[in-house]
Formats: structure tokens, sequence, C-alpha cells
């Protein structure tokens, strides 16, 4: 859902761009007009955040990274990030895993499940 929402808010900022020639300051600019203010957040819960956005200065390269989104873990939440989604001006998509993230949480203690990282192997063939 929430990258759905993303790729909305940046359409809405497209559309915005090309009526009045710049790119909104703030994501508070294009509602109502170009998209409802609950589209602008990454899901419906109380108290979510808008996307972060970065407002393209002029003569920007399409590769600049006007939308982001990062998604939190879900295994260690709030000590490693999840994955980075940033939309770029040009309307790309890059998702950024951060796997390496579970390499800078908590050390586990040597002998405690997990720490030789059996937690990240497969299971092994029946």
């Amino acid at each position: 859902m929430a990258v759905v929402r993303l790729q909305e808010t940046s359409k809405a900022i497209g559309k915005y761009a090309h009526d009045k020639g710049k790119y909104p300051a703030a994501l508070a600019d294009i509602t109502p007009s170009y998209i409802s203010a609950d589209r602008i957040r990454p899901d419906d819960e109380p108290g979510t955040k808008p996307f972060e956005y970065h407002q393209p200065p002029r003569g920007a390269p399409d590769d600049f990274g006007m939308l982001v989104y990062e998604m939190p873990n879900p295994i260690m939440p709030g000590q490693a990030p999840g994955v980075r989604y940033v939309l770029t001006k040009g309307g790309d998509l890059q998702t950024i895993s951060s796997v390496s993230g579970f390499d800078r949480a908590q050390p586990r203690r040597e002998g405690s499940p997990g720490a030789r990282g059996d937690h990240l192997r497969s299971p092994a063939p029946r």
C-alpha cells in the first residue's frame, strides 16, 4: 500500500509542477487540489507522518531523490532500518534493502539462539 501511495503522490507532484511551472515547496501544497491529505502518508494509522519530500532544485536531474519512505524493520523495530524506497524526479522507484543493517544490530551473546546467524539461514533439507 505504501508504494502505491508513494507513486500516487509522485503523480500529484508532477501535475502540480506542470500546472504551476515549479515543484511544490512542501507536500501540503498539493493537498487537497491534487491529492487528498491521507494519500501522502504510507498508511491510515493514526500518527503516521507524510512521506519525506525533497523539492527538486531547478535543473535537477531525473535521478534526484524526490520522495522517500523508509519501511520499518519488522524483525528489529527501532534498531535497524528495513527497506528504503526512493522515488526519483523521473518517476523511477529505487528499493534499497538494508540487510547489512542486521549486522549493526545489538550483538547476541555467544551461545544464545542466533548468535552465529543461524536464524538467517534456510533450514536443512529433510
